[in-house]
Order: C-alpha cells, then structure tokens, then sequence
C-alpha cells in the first residue's frame, strides 16, 4: 500500500458530520481507483468502525461477507444470514453498544442483489439514526447508479443522507507528494499524462 496523501478538505467534511447530534449520513461516489475507499478507510481510523466491502455476486455471497465482518468485530460464530434484516439488525445492536462508523463500500453491488435491498437499506439507516449516535457511509463508483439510488423520489433512499461527496481527482500539488525522488519537470509531466488518479501515481504507466 502506498502513502496517503491530499483529501484534507474530505477529511475535514467527514470529520463535521460525525460531530453532528444526527442525521449522520453521508453518500460518497467517483470514478474508479480515485481513491473513495482509502478515504474512507482513513477516516475510519482510530474510530469504532464497520467496513463492509459489497461484491458483485449474489445476496447470500453479501451477507456472508457481513457475517464475517461482524464476528472479526465480536467474536461471533456467525455462518451467514437468511435474511438481509437479521445482518442489518445485528449491525444496529453492535453500533448501540457505541458510537460507530458504518461503511458500504461499493454499494451499487449490494444493491443489485435484490429489489428488496434498498427497502431494508431505507429502514435500517431511519433505525440507525433514531436509536444509536453512529453515523452511516455508503460509497459506490457506479455514479449514476448512486445518484438514481439516492436522490430519486421513488427510490428508497431518497432523502436518507443529509450529506453528499463526489471524489474527485487530486490537484498536482498533491500528487507531487507520491514523487519525493522526481524533478519538478518530471512530476509535471507524469501529471499531464496521468492527471491526479492516485492508482496511476501509485503505480505510473
């Protein structure tokens, strides 16, 4: 893994709704391997926190993967679910036990599972909200489908994130900072060519 640079300005915004009193909820979408979920993850650093990577396969496939999440957190036994309410309900009473960061990383994924998900989805972030102090990410590189998902009126989701973030690229102030070794010139011209991906700067072509 490379070094974290940029994504004050993130921080910062993510940093302010987790202070809030409620409403802590936030929508973060980009294109791919501009760097969401390194933000995400710095940001969860030092904090209690849920990450769920969502997968393009099937509900069960998903809900393992949450099964697992949460028995690396408690020490649970648990070898799925049948349901994606139980998974969700047992993410609520761990975040009851303190204040948490809930993380979906790439959505969109999760989403196609089902018709259902995003219902269940819609009442879990209204029970999170009500009965904990957490607060909730979801993130998807998908953007139209992210945005469709959320600000449509008759989605489910609508109206449940009081905050939105679009990733976008890194300027080249912060990209310089991926190259110590590099010429001036020459981290200028791997901008040109790159722009400000940080997968790219990572790993230069």
């Amino acid at each position: 893994m490379g070094p974290f640079v940029g994504r004050k300005e993130e921080l910062s915004c993510l940093e302010q709704v987790w202070e809030l009193d409620n409403q802590k909820t936030v929508v973060v979408y980009g294109r791919r391997r501009i760097g969401k979920t390194e933000l995400l993850k710095r940001f969860c650093e030092g904090k209690r926190s849920i990450f769920i990577d969502c997968v393009r396969g099937s509900l069960e496939d998903n809900l393992n993967i949450m099964a697992g999440v949460l028995n690396s957190l408690d020490g649970g036994a648990r070898t799925g679910y049948g349901f994606i309410t139980d998974a969700l309900n047992d993410i609520i009473a761990y975040c009851k036990q303190e204040k948490t960061v809930v993380v979906f990383d790439e959505l969109p994924y999760l989403l196609s599972t089902g018709d259902q998900v995003a219902s269940c989805l819609q009442h879990f972030i209204d029970d999170l909200d009500r009965e904990t102090d957490s607060m909730v990410i979801m993130c998807g590189s998908s953007m139209s489908v992210m945005r469709r998902e959320t600000t449509d009126y008759d989605r489910p989701l609508y109206g449940r994130f009081s905050h939105r973030m679009e990733v976008r690229q890194l300027p080249y102030a912060d990209c310089a900072e991926f190259h110590p070794g590099m010429s001036d010139l020459d981290r200028l011209k791997l901008y040109l060519t790159v722009g400000g991906v940080p997968k790219y700067h990572l790993d230069p072509i």
